[in-house]
């Protein structure tokens, strides 16, 4: 069994804080935590499967796009998550 990857968990929190800005309605946030929690699931206890992180960051996408979340905060989105690819 793999050791606990806090530096991987870590990487994640500008993901969760864009997430969080978007100041969504409870049933809606609720979609997100639920893949952003699939995604700390991946990293925590490794190894690290960057395919599978790149279509949850997809699926993040996917439901921003779907939810009609304004191109700021998409791009914000973007943002935290290429540092959090490039950081894992």
């Amino acid at each position: 069994m793999s050791e606990y990857n806090e530096e991987a968990v870590k990487a994640f929190i500008p993901v969760k804080q864009a997430i969080e800005a978007l100041h969504l309605p409870l049933m809606m946030q609720r979609r997100y935590n639920g893949i952003a929690k699939a995604i700390v699931m991946q990293v925590e206890d490794g190894p690290i499967n960057k395919t599978v992180i790149t279509h949850l960051l997809a699926a993040l996408m996917a439901l921003a796009d779907g939810d009609g979340i304004s191109a700021v905060h998409k791009l914000k989105l973007a943002a935290a998550f290429d540092w959090f690819e490039a950081e894992i």
